[in-house]
């Protein structure tokens, strides 16, 4: 984007001077050595192995969409399971309730 001025000998002078003004920088030819030894350094320091987030690494796994959906069903089936379990030690208890609210009541003529 440029802008008209009055002037376009000062214009040509302000692009000259702004192309020269940016810098220009270049990274060392092991920069990247250098980086991946800071980072072995760092996670040697921290006392932890670079596979030490098993947790993570497992999470990860389980949350691709092939396996995302396969851990839902079998949470879905689970929690189905353990509540239909409950459902049926409750409906024990009632009517164990009931029995015992019978036997012990009077019988009225």
């Amino acid at each position: 984007m440029s802008i008209k001025t009055s002037n376009p000998d000062a214009d040509e002078r302000l692009q000259t001077v702004l192309r020269d003004a940016r810098p220009t920088a270049s990274l060392p030819s092991n920069f990247q050595a250098q980086v991946w030894q800071r980072i072995a350094k760092a996670e040697a320091a921290s006392g932890r192995p670079a596979g030490g987030r098993w947790l993570e690494q497992l999470v990860g796994w389980l949350l691709r969409p092939r396996f995302a959906v396969a851990v839902a069903t079998f949470a879905l089936l689970a929690g189905a399971v353990i509540g239909s379990l409950d459902g049926v030690a409750q409906a024990k208890q009632a009517a164990q309730a009931r029995y015992v609210a019978t036997v012990a009541m009077p019988f009225i003529p």
